[in-house]
């Protein structure tokens, strides 16, 4: 469609429709109304194609609101921690945790190579039970389960 003024006074076709009307502007309208045809109707109720394009004209406001609520969702995402750094830091608990399931069997006094692989082990336990934990309550908080 075209902006609110006429089409036929704009642009390269202008001086174009006035030589071949003569410079009558009625004769210009006339001209084009010849060439082309009635100007289109917007009838969304006898045509398809323009009850989607009223459909998706309306629906700017639920449009709107999703962008509104993408905008929150990339907010929230900024605010985290990088993956990269979770990750160096998961690293670093899980050499800590190991050095210290080390320390606890040589506590219980066992000798070198079974207190190095009985310790990290535990501290492998001790990450596995905590990711299954994690697990346990994310699908819980997805599905609505475990409220009291």
């Amino acid at each position: 469609m075209t902006g609110p003024r006429d089409w036929t006074q704009q642009g390269r076709f202008a001086p174009r429709l006035e030589r071949a009307s003569g410079g009558n502007s009625d004769s210009i309208e006339d001209h084009v109304f010849a060439k082309l045809g009635p100007r289109p109707r917007f009838d969304p109720v006898g045509n398809l194609e323009h009850a989607h394009i009223a459909r998706d004209i309306n629906s700017r406001a639920e449009i709107e609101e999703l962008y509104d609520d993408l905008h929150r969702v990339e907010d929230g995402l900024i605010q985290h921690p990088s993956p990269l750094g979770l990750r160096i830091l998961l690293l670093f608990l899980f050499c800590i945790e190991g050095v210290a399931g080390v320390l606890v069997m040589k506590e219980l006094g066992l000798e070198n190579p079974e207190r190095s692989a009985l310790g990290l082990m535990l501290a492998l336990f001790i990450f596995f039970i905590t990711r299954a934990a994690a697990q346990v309550g994310r699908t819980q908080r997805t599905t609505g389960g475990g409220e009291a």
